[in-house]
């Protein structure tokens, strides 16, 4: 669709766009999904997105969608290099452990013949306990949202997505936004599930890639010390990239269609979230942040575990449902503005990296933002300081111990 600016949800024209991202997406998971039953759940995933794209956009085959996506996908490379080559120097830590476990690994491998050290790793089990963990989780958080669908549907009938639910049972809008968080909590784990089936993981490289990673990630943190606001450089780094790239995907109608679209595509609730990523975004994400090169049980019961729970309780948008808003009050997150519409905040919507934003415009005591608190402080009988600090500027994010959270959770 010619003219559109600051993309924040899909329109007809984007059908062509929204089937390609789909067939990106299925092919990057028949190349990284190995049980077959898990490979139809996904297909059968994307058909529902599919059909719900239909039924709530309609179809316009806008054809200029097609040289668009040629013209995209060929310079793709490049954008993707930008994303990476400014944090080659603090990835280090991780391609340099990959490349020393895999040394150590070569050297020491004849010597131990056929002991347990030579096994291939169980990563689809520890894959397992990360994806079962989560999906449990936000399956829990599917049924009291289907047990009160009526609530969901007359809050929302009273925000700015009146018109996206019009004409379609909330009962389907609150599975799309399920399936949504499930694929994209999958996009970003797809490219180390693909990378780990076609490197055969050992025990020994897994037991090497903890101890060399660890070591050399400790050793950076304490080298490069902490940022003038008391965060970890790891941290600081991963934010102010994130909001870099969060801006560039919504000015870009190929970037916010193919990649984070179907993480604004879903009604506001915690169920939708994965580290803030649409299908493809999770996909990209990984490759660019090098995460294939983790140990699995850093990976996958560290970084992706703590991040995609942190991120279901910092988008629960409404109130008065499991798990509740309270979290995003707390934390002071004003992501929720983005969901309900606003183009800024771009950052996570915490301080210090929403002060990009309000650089640039945004206002933190803004009408929306204080909706949103006295809204969830009335149906949460949340506390009026609670409420009134919302939209009042605060000090740093309160992360815990900054460096033992870069080395477990960052890059």
């Amino acid at each position: 669709m010619q003219g559109r600016t600051g993309y924040m949800a899909y329109v007809a024209d984007d059908f062509i766009l929204y089937v390609f991202s789909l067939v990106i997406f299925g092919a990057v998971a028949t190349v990284a999904i190995q049980p077959t039953w898990l490979l139809m759940t996904v297909f059968s995933a994307l058909a529902y997105m599919l059909v719900f794209f239909i039924f709530k956009h309609g179809v316009k085959l806008d054809w200029s969608s097609i040289p668009l996506i040629i013209k995209e996908s060929i310079y793709y490379p490049v954008v993707f290099y930008k994303e990476l080559a400014p944090h080659l120097l603090i990835l280090s830590p991780l391609y340099v452990s990959f490349a020393l476990a895999l040394l150590a690994e070569a050297f020491f491998a004849p010597k131990l013949g056929g002991a347990f050290w030579r096994h291939p790793f169980p990563y689809l089990a520890i894959f397992y306990v990360n994806f079962g963990v989560i999906t449990l989780f936000r399956t829990f958080i599917l049924f009291s949202h289907l047990r009160r669908h009526a609530f969901v549907q007359e809050f929302l009938e009273n925000t700015t997505w009146k018109q996206a639910i019009k004409g379609i049972d909330i009962r389907f809008s609150i599975i799309h936004c399920y399936i949504t968080g499930l694929l994209s909590h999958l996009g970003l784990l797809l490219p180390a599930l693909a990378f780990w089936r076609f490197t055969s993981p050992t025990y020994f490289r897994e037991a090497a890639l903890i101890v060399f990673y660890l070591l050399l990630q400790s050793t950076y943190s304490y080298m490069k010390g902490l940022t003038e606001n008391g965060t970890a450089i790891q941290v600081d780094s991963f934010y102010k990239w994130f909001t870099k790239n969060h801006e560039f995907q919504h000015n870009s109608r190929f970037y916010f269609t193919i990649f984070h679209g179907h993480h604004h595509d879903a009604i506001p609730s915690s169920l939708l979230a994965s580290s803030d990523a649409g299908f493809n975004d999770g996909i990209n994400r990984s490759l660019a942040r090098l995460w294939f090169l983790n140990s699995v049980i850093v990976l996958l019961l560290g970084k992706q575990l703590n991040g995609n729970l942190t991120d279901i309780f910092l988008h629960q948008y409404i109130p008065g449902l499991f798990p509740y808003s309270r979290f995003v009050l707390e934390k002071r997150t004003h992501h929720a503005m983005h969901h309900y519409g606003s183009l800024r905040p771009y950052a996570a919507g915490t301080m210090p990296y929403l002060q990009y934003d309000i650089n640039n415009g945004y206002d933190i005591n803004n009408p929306l933002a204080q909706w949103f608190a006295e809204t969830a402080g009335r149906y949460e009988n949340l506390s009026p300081t609670l409420v009134a600090n919302y939209t009042r500027p605060q000090a740093a994010y309160p992360f815990p111990s900054a460096i033992a959270l870069s080395i477990l959770f960052f890059p």
